[in-house]
């Protein structure tokens, strides 16, 4: 069904992942584009195709203020999308507002309490004020439903890391890029640890 709005929003987030997980920017965010375009003509009240409006802009454009605007008209269009204020959070965290990133985050676990990419989210405003025990408890709860979870795993490996837990940040974030089969960010977030464990040979 060339007509199916929410199919074209699907397509746009799979090429916004693969231009941060996987392949080139360049080669699959202008894909991204045009499946928004396409997904906005045919509905333009779908929340979905918002946040990955919001997502193009976050990742790709660096368009902050754009970001923030798809996310927000997508908890308008849906109050009860768990992904919506998920997103919310996610934004809100990079621009420093760590206390209304945290509600939403919070509000994305009370609407679906097992959608734990959220969770793993949830830890950012807690890092940033420096609290990496109480985020690395929080991933250790996620951990117990998700345990093949590669970014949950990096997440837990970055706390610990800032808690100064050098030897358990490691194997964390090895377990991450053994999961992900040594995707990218993940064998990079594990250079990150071994260099500020001071080991930069491995790194």
């Amino acid at each position: 069904d060339p007509d199916y709005a929410l199919a074209h929003a699907a397509l746009a987030d799979t090429y916004i992942l693969m231009g941060f997980y996987s392949h080139r920017p360049k080669d699959v965010y202008p894909l991204a584009e045009r499946s928004i375009a396409r997904a906005l003509a045919i509905d333009p009240n779908l929340t979905e195709v918002h946040l990955s409006k919001a997502g193009l802009n976050f990742f790709h454009k660096w368009n902050w203020a754009g970001a923030v605007r798809s996310v927000r008209r997508a908890v308008e269009l849906n109050p009860r999308s768990a992904q919506a204020h998920h997103w919310l959070g996610v934004v809100l965290v990079c621009l420093g507002q760590n206390d209304e990133a945290q509600r939403s985050m919070e509000k994305a676990r009370e609407i679906d309490p097992g959608y734990f990419i959220a969770q793993v989210d949830l830890v950012a405003p807690y890092v940033v004020r420096g609290e990496f025990e109480t985020a690395a408890k929080i991933i250790e709860r996620v951990l117990e439903m998700a345990s093949d979870c590669a970014r949950a795993r990096e997440q837990l490996a970055m706390c610990y890391m800032g808690a100064g837990r050098y030897d358990d940040a490691i194997r964390e974030a090895r377990r991450a890029v053994e999961i992900s089969n040594r995707t990218g960010v993940f064998a990079t977030a594990l250079a990150k640890t071994l260099a500020a464990a001071g080991r930069r040979e491995e790194a």
